[in-house]
This record gives structure tokens, C-alpha cells and sequence, in this order.
């Protein structure tokens, strides 16, 4: 704010004053003079509030852009979320195919240098959670079921805050396509690493005990998913 202006004090002049026209214009120099000191005064305080309103656009215009940036970003990787998760299912797939097709070859080499040999029974226990490992990893990208509504986000009433609920409704939408059929993924790499981890069991005296194992791999293969699942809602809630 600027002070208060102090005014000089009239000059007293009578009628026959010689020097009423010096008096009267020395009071209008003291008069300009003045005049200028508080008119400076106010333009400084006029730039000084120009420079804050100016900093307060340049800081809202960055932080308008940097927001659109940060949108754009989070619209991006929710679309592109779509295609990584089937790109997850084909890795499965791709994995549990390569390991299928190497463990065949191996044990036909195994098997065909012994005169005789014949595979034992327990062979079948890799192929069959490699293969159940593909079958889910399938389901996960083939089988078409409802996708489900989703409730958008109510807006806040301000540009920003309809921004935000638009961005929200959009990733939770593309999430629900994502997450609907995540069980039979997360169950397919179970089964993938149960069917790597009885690889060996050509190779291993365990004819009588194979099909426990193989009960309960399978048990695994579906459990395994809900049991870690579990704990995730509780934190949700």
C-alpha cells in the first residue's frame, strides 16, 4: 500500500505580495513533485503486483501442462495394459510349448538308446501341468465372458476434478478387462512352474507316490491363486 500523502501547506500571500507568483509557483513544483514521488510509488506497486500475478500464471500454466503430461501418461500405459497382459499369456504359453517340445525330445533320446526301455508312467506328470499350464494360459486370452459395468467416478465439479473421474473411470474400465479372468493366468503359471518342477520325474523312483503328487500340484495350480489373492482384498478393504 502506498503511504499517506502528505500535502504541503498552502503559502500565505496578500494582496500586494510581490512574491505571490514565486510563492505560487514554487507550492506547484512542491505540488508535482509530490505528485510524482506517489505516482512512482504506485507504479512500482502496480508492477510488483503484475509480477505476482504473472508468476502465478507462468507456475499455474506449468502445472497445467505438467498435469496433461501426467494424463496423457496414465492413458497410455491403461491402454497399453491390454496388450501386455495378453502378451503375458502368450509367454506362458510360448514357455510351456518350448518345454514341451524340449522335454519330449530329451527323454525320446533318453529312452531310445536303452534297448527296450519304455517311458514309465511318471513321464505323463510334466506333460500334463505343462499342457494344463497352456489351456489356462488360453482361457485367460480366448474365453469371452461379460466384461462387466463400471460405475464412473463422480466428478468434484471443478475442470481439474472432471479431469481426474475421467482418467479414474478410464483405468478402472481397461483394468476390468484386464483383471476379469487374471485366476486362470496367475493359476497357469502355477501349473507352468509345478510342470518344470517334476521334470525329473522320469528319471526318479516314484511310481508309487506320483499321483499324490499329481493331486495335489493340481490342487495347487487353483488354490495357489485364491490363497495369494486373499491377502491383496483384505488390504483393499
Amino acid at each position: 500500500m502506498t503511504e499517506k500523502i502528505t500535502w504541503p501547506e498552502l503559502p500565505e500571500v496578500s494582496a500586494n505580495d510581490p512574491q505571490a507568483n514565486v510563492k505560487l509557483e514554487l507550492y506547484k513544483a512542491q505540488l508535482d513533485l509530490i505528485k510524482a514521488h506517489h505516482q512512482a510509488e504506485i507504479n512500482r506497486e502496480k508492477d510488483r503486483a503484475q509480477a505476482v500475478v504473472d508468476k502465478q500464471s507462468a507456475d499455474y500454466a506449468n502445472e497445467f501442462t505438467t498435469f496433461q503430461e501426467v494424463y496423457k501418461g496414465y492413458i497410455e500405459v491403461a491402454k497399453k495394459e491390454i496388450d501386455r497382459s495378453l502378451q503375458r499369456a502368450n509367454f506362458v504359453q510360448k514357455v510351456a510349448a518350448a518345454i514341451a517340445t524340449a522335454y519330449a525330445s530329451i527323454l525320446a533320446l533318453s529312452f531310445s538308446v536303452v534297448k527296450d526301455a519304455s517311458l514309465p508312467v511318471t513321464g505323463i506328470a510334466p506333460t500334463l501341468f505343462l499342457g494344463l499350464s497352456f489351456f489356462l494360459a488360453a482361457v485367460y486370452v480366448s474365453y469371452l465372458t461379460e466384461p462387466g459395468t463400471v460405475k464412473p467416478e463422480a466428478p468434484s465439479g471443478t475442470l481439474r476434478g472432471s479431469q481426474l473421474s475421467r482418467r479414474n473411470t478410464f483405468i478402472l474400465w481397461t483394468r476390468r478387462a484386464i483383471m476379469r479372468r487374471k485366476y486362470f493366468l496367475q493359476a497357469s503359471v502355477v501349473s507352468l512352474g509345478i510342470g518344470i518342477f517334476f521334470l525329473p520325474a522320469p528319471y526318479l523312483d516314484i511310481d508309487m507316490v506320483l499321483w499324490l503328487i499329481v493331486v495335489i500340484g493340481i490342487a495347487l495350480t487353483f488354490l495357489v491363486p485364491l490363497i495369494i489373492e486373499r491377502p491383496q482384498r483384505d488390504l483393499q478393504e
